[in-house]
């Protein structure tokens, strides 16, 4: 079949790409007044004849059908006339039902173009969480990702802690300093976070000045004017938000919504995996009773802070603690209540740390501090004699049937280099050193001196 099509703008445009995809149909000419027109482009890239006037194209071609989108019935009627019965005429109504049949199928063409990019992206995204080794890591490709795929200019991971019940700050990107800072907060009802949580679609503002939850401080110093936020559940358990925000009023079209949605998803599950991993490791090095670190932790801990303390030139004190008379306890109050005890021993030591410091249960009644760059005679000895002392002042259930009416510590110090050069050497020393403050009396910090 031979064809010409005259009108060649934009559904002109689509139509010629349309018809030449079938291989019995051949077009012979394509005609528009205008002659940059997107479809005598098209043509003249396809190798198709172009012309201005219509009209020499009809007289000079051997042509079967002619379809006329130009809608000028102008152009019909002259068509007519030139070709009379013998040519096929699609025009007016028909040409536009041709037209809707077209952009009907182009549509369908790039909605499934759309959805198959859409499942290779998040393919690529779910490779990329599947091999993160790190919580930070997995994290940023989860906000990177939402950032990306909804066009946006910032983005941030929120995690609900249950047993808190505040909100976590896990991941943020394309915000200030300062909000970045912001670590948790409590759920207020009737919050705009509590109505995310509620919500089991995205909920999207497109205009933050013209909603009911303009009035949150934090969302508008920082300048966001809308956001698309998606709750994030596993099995009916709340997981957290999935933010994607713009600092302009703006919309998010159904295929961001979508994709994101879909993304939410993956990253619920990766965040499950995640916290699931982190905590079979931390079971794993931590004390069942305690929550401290445990035996294991503290060695692999002791070996790390080693190296580096050889690499840098640095020190490393250890610290020992016993509870004095602590069978006593147990004989007289009994298991249960000594395990308190221990616990709440190990909730003062944690308190009296800093965050470069590693404190375990050594085994029954003992523990044990690393404390790197820090020097055995002031800083570890002023450490525990504030530990000793906060110690000896806890109202301990039933204290007053201990010996001197208290629950106490003794201490034992040693330090890397002074002290020894290898691990068992220091730790060796640390223990005389507690053994000593035993023999002294009990309930006092006593440092290596060198002799035994």
């Amino acid at each position: 079949m031979r064809l010409v099509l005259i009108g060649a703008g934009k559904g002109g445009a689509a139509l010629l790409s349309t018809f030449c995809e079938y291989e019995d149909v051949k077009v012979v000419g394509v005609a528009d007044i205008n002659g940059e027109a997107e479809g005598m482009q098209l043509a003249r890239s396809l190798k198709i004849p172009t012309t201005t006037n219509f009209e020499e194209l009809i007289s000079d071609t051997e042509v079967d059908l002619i379809v006329n989108v130009t809608g000028a019935k102008s152009v019909s009627e002259k068509l007519r006339k030139m070709v009379g019965n013998n040519v096929e005429i699609i025009s007016g109504n028909g040409a536009k039902f041709l037209w809707h049949l077209v952009e009907d199928r182009r549509k369908k063409e790039q909605e499934t173009k759309d959805r198959l990019l859409e499942q290779q992206t998040l393919y690529t995204i779910g490779l990329m969480l599947s091999s993160a080794e790190r919580r930070e890591e997995a994290l940023n490709t989860i906000v990177e990702s939402a950032i990306k795929l909804s066009n946006a200019a910032a983005g941030s991971l929120v995690l609900f802690d249950e047993e808190s019940g505040e909100m976590v700050m896990a991941h943020s990107k394309g915000f200030s300093p300062r909000f970045s800072k912001i670590k948790r907060w409590k759920l207020n009802t009737g919050g705009i976070t509590s109505m995310i949580l509620d919500s089991k679609t995205p909920v999207i503002v497109s205009d933050i000045s013209k909603d009911p939850f303009k009035h949150n401080p934090v969302i508008l110093d920082e300048g966001v004017k809308s956001f698309m936020a998606v709750p994030l559940r596993a099995e009916g358990k709340i997981v957290g938000i999935l933010y994607v925000n713009d600092f302009k009023p703006r919309e998010f079209d159904k295929s961001q919504v979508s994709i994101v949605s879909l993304l939410s998803t993956q990253a619920t599950f990766a965040i499950e995996n995640i916290m699931l991993l982190e905590k079979t490791e931390q079971m794993a090095v931590t004390d069942d009773l305690t929550k401290l670190y445990n035996h294991r932790f503290f060695v692999r801990s002791l070996n790390e802070e080693f190296k580096r303390a050889n690499r840098y030139k640095q020190n490393i004190s250890i610290v020992m603690i016993d509870v004095d008379y602590f069978k006593h306890y147990n004989d007289t109050h009994g298991h249960l209540k000594g395990n308190d005890v221990l616990k709440e021993i190990a909730q003062i030591l944690k308190s009296s740390i800093r965050d470069i410091d590693v404190v375990a249960r050594y085994g029954g009644e003992e523990f044990s501090i690393i404390l790197p760059q820090t020097d055995k005679s002031k800083g570890a000895a002023l450490t525990a004699e504030r530990i000793r002392i906060a110690i000896e002042g806890f109202n301990f259930h039933k204290r007053e049937a201990q010996p001197g009416g208290r629950i106490t510590i003794s201490v034992g110090i040693a330090a890397f280099p002074e002290d020894g050069k290898t691990i068992s050497e220091v730790v060796g020393r640390a223990d005389e050193a507690l053994y000593q403050a035993k023999r002294e009396g009990r309930n006092r910090v006593c440092v290596y001196n060198g002799v035994s």
